[in-house]
């Protein structure tokens, strides 16, 4: 998971020799994943992440603890945790102000979330945590604990159809959400929008975002391919909505804005673009409904069924 500062430019991975092509579309046929497997991947997947959140609120501490005393000292404190979130991995976009008096550090903090409210499994919740640096201090900027959420369900799709088993693919699509989650979010609740789907290189996240709470929460995964009619058009139109306020680099300016503004003040490109995209989809108010999974609802009683009996011995 690379970091991105708003100036940064993605750069193109090497291309494949024929034979790695070849290599690559087998592999990409082989049906090896089945809805068994997806689940206790994405369990790992879970894990993996959650260990990554708690590394970096442990080696963050030490360095929030000290005193920042001039431009020196608020350059080496900002690459220290920049350098942190490199170390564990961390989603992260850094900011500067012009003349480099001012930081804005945020980075995409992971943590397991283990069925509490409405979530029936397990999920895992990325919370921003949003620094803003300069010689008076660390301060937390105005979107600090803003939080994107996904349940065990929609990694657990990641795996099955995107048919791997690489934690690294999957973070990958995690990756592409991050950036765009927050900025969305806020938008879909100027709207009044219910559902939301999160875009991400090889499909999109299906979202719920339930009035009164502050975060939506990623329910299933759906590949390119199997969007359908419904779905299509809408992540159609928000790709088109970040491409034209300005592709990758808009989505970093906005995540790290809290130099100057919150989120949810509308006014930036960004927000204008996905306000534009979205405002047709009216149906995008209803509450989300999720399809019947009956295999997901067997794992669910025998969790449930493993979890009373550890209780009972």
């Amino acid at each position: 998971m690379a970091s991105r500062s708003p100036g940064e430019k993605a750069t193109a991975a090497p291309a494949l020799s024929t034979a790695d092509g070849r290599r690559a579309a087998a592999g990409a046929i082989l049906p090896f994943v089945n809805p068994s497997l997806s689940r206790g991947l994405a369990g790992r997947a879970v894990a993996v992440l959650a260990a990554q959140g708690h590394r970096y609120r442990a080696e963050s501490l030490p360095i929030l603890r000290r005193r920042i005393r001039n431009k020196k000292s608020l350059s080496r404190e900002a690459a220290e945790l920049v350098q942190v979130g490199e170390h564990c991995r961390l989603i992260q976009v850094i900011g500067k102000s012009p003349n480099g008096r001012q930081v804005t550090i945020c980075q995409f903090v992971p943590g397991q979330v283990q069925r509490l409210g409405d979530h029936s499994v397990a999920a895992i919740r990325f919370d921003l945590w949003q620094y803003v640096l300069s010689t008076r201090g660390i301060l937390p900027g105005p979107d600090w604990g803003r939080a994107f959420v996904a349940n065990e369900h929609a990694v657990e799709r990641l795996f099955l159809r995107l048919n791997t088993l690489e934690v690294g693919l999957v973070s990958t699509e995690l990756h592409d959400a991050m950036l765009l989650a927050l900025p969305l979010a806020a938008v879909g609740r100027l709207l009044g929008l219910q559902q939301l789907a999160l875009p991400t290189s090889s499909g999109a996240f299906l979202c719920d975002l339930p009035s009164g709470r502050e975060y939506m929460t990623a329910k299933t995964w759906v590949g390119n391919s199997g969007l359908g009619a419904r779905w299509e058009p809408v992540v159609r139109r928000i790709r088109s909505a970040v491409m034209d306020a300005g592709g990758e680099k808009s989505l970093a300016e906005c995540v790290a804005i809290g130099t100057t503004a919150a989120l949810s003040e509308p006014g930036n490109a960004l927000s204008t673009c996905l306000t534009n995209a979205l405002s047709p989809f009216t149906w995008l108010r209803a509450p989300y409904t999720e399809r019947c999974d009956p295999i997901g609802e067997m794992w669910k009683q025998a969790r449930l069924a493993a979890e009373r009996t550890e209780t009972e011995a």
